[in-house]
């Protein structure tokens, strides 16, 4: 037996060869909510689209972070009287060197020449473009009444509900770069082509940055009595302003110092310019892939 299909209890209207639809239309700012399909339209696949591009061309502006890996550099003088009198030695702080034995006794003081900040360098970075957005989001829902008209080239629908455009649409999918077509009779009010994609070319070209200038460093000069620099029974604080003659104690016993090594850090990185400025790719943005077109009563 053969099921006829329903009685349209809806509205009949022209079927109109090549468009599909009716469909249902929203159109609203973007970034709103989508609403769902409205009655007689539940399309599980909707096609989200969008009108109106909104790509702003790219400042470039370029930037320099502080430096990164300077390196912090001194001399330490020894002395084996308390306020720096009596010198025994004058050591490098690179790496852990050996004290000579001039340098005698558990007790002593040192001071520094003034700490030297060198190398390093800067990481740029650019301001990327403002990401895409569109002036209007849109949504189109086919419909999904099923009545039969007494007039075979006639097709059921309804009317969709708010928040959806009231007057029926109808809509072409067209490959890009093709001829759109003209709305057909009946439904002569054109939306502005919608797309679902863009394409974003815009950009920015590399920027550079100078050598680091200026930076503090912090840290210690660390004094061993041992046969490396692995436990420091003395220092010297380097960071306390202008250097100043410090004392040191190795500890009780028959010791004397005879390791030193620096533990120094740039505590104010040292800053750089923008040396070669970032300029505008003069790539565009636009709308790209099929175009929807949208035709309503």
């Amino acid at each position: 037996m053969i099921i006829e299909p329903p009685r349209c209890d809806q509205t009949c209207v022209p079927r109109t060869p090549l468009w599909q639809g009716p469909v249902a239309y929203w159109e609203g700012p973007g970034g709103s909510a989508v609403p769902a399909c409205p009655e007689g339209f539940d399309d599980p696949l909707p096609s989200d689209v969008h009108r109106g591009l909104i790509a702003p061309d790219p400042t470039c502006t370029c930037t320099c972070d502080p430096a990164e890996n300077q390196v912090c550099d001194t001399t330490l003088h020894m002395f084996t009287g308390q306020n720096c009198d009596n010198h025994c030695a004058d050591q490098g702080i690179q790496s852990c060197t050996s004290v000579p034995p001039t340098c005698s006794g558990s007790q002593g003081s040192a001071n520094i020449d003034v700490v030297t900040i060198s190398g390093g360098a800067c990481k740029a970075r650019i301001a990327q473009p403002v990401g895409l957005t569109w002036q209007y989001d849109g949504r189109i829902c086919k419909k999904s009444d099923v009545g039969t008209c007494d007039d075979p080239n006639q097709v059921c629908t309804r009317l969709p509900e708010k928040p959806y455009r009231s007057p029926l649409c109808v809509t072409r999918l067209i490959p890009e770069g093709q001829d759109l077509p003209q709305c057909p009779a009946g439904y002569p009010h054109p939306v502005e082509p919608l797309y679902a994609a863009a394409t974003d070319q815009r950009g920015c070209t590399a920027c550079t940055c100078g050598n680091p200038s200026g930076g503090t460093c912090a840290g210690s000069i660390n004094i061993s009595s041992g046969n490396d620099c692995s436990a420091a029974q003395g220092e010297y604080i380097v960071g306390m302003g202008k250097p100043l003659c410090q004392r040191f104690n190795m500890g009780d016993g028959p010791v004397r110092p005879t390791r030193v090594i620096g533990d120094l850090s740039a505590s104010q990185p040292g800053a750089c310019s923008v040396a070669i400025k970032s300029q505008s790719t003069m790539g565009k943005a636009f709308p790209s892939g099929e175009v929807s077109v949208v035709c309503c009563q």
